[in-house]
């Protein structure tokens, strides 16, 4: 079931994985329990995402994410991020067709 809580952020990567694909991650802990977002192959949309998570957390940089943000996920996925007090919400999926439908 999917629900809306509090995340604190612990760690973030940007950079490459394993096979020199790059992608991000956000590694969030729920007090008692954690989750990652991101993985997400930037070789296509890349700047878009990253600049639409910096956008939605209202951050001027990855270095000054916020320490807690809001997160919609169930037990195995998050499936979207937002700020902790407004109203402003990140879905990747989302933002993908976007992108794809402006090309």
């Amino acid at each position: 079931m999917r629900t809306i809580k509090n995340a604190k952020i612990k760690s973030t990567f940007l950079g490459y994985e394993d096979h020199g694909i790059p992608t991000f991650f956000i590694n969030l802990d729920y007090g008692g329990g954690g989750q990652s977002y991101g993985g997400y192959d930037l070789r296509y949309y890349g700047i878009e995402i990253i600049l639409e998570i910096l956008k939605t957390l209202k951050a001027d940089s990855w270095e000054n994410l916020p320490d807690i943000i809001r997160v919609d996920s169930d037990y195995e996925k998050i499936y979207r991020i937002g700020h902790i007090i407004e109203d402003q919400w990140l879905d990747v999926k989302d933002l993908k067709k976007k992108m794809k439908k402006n090309e």
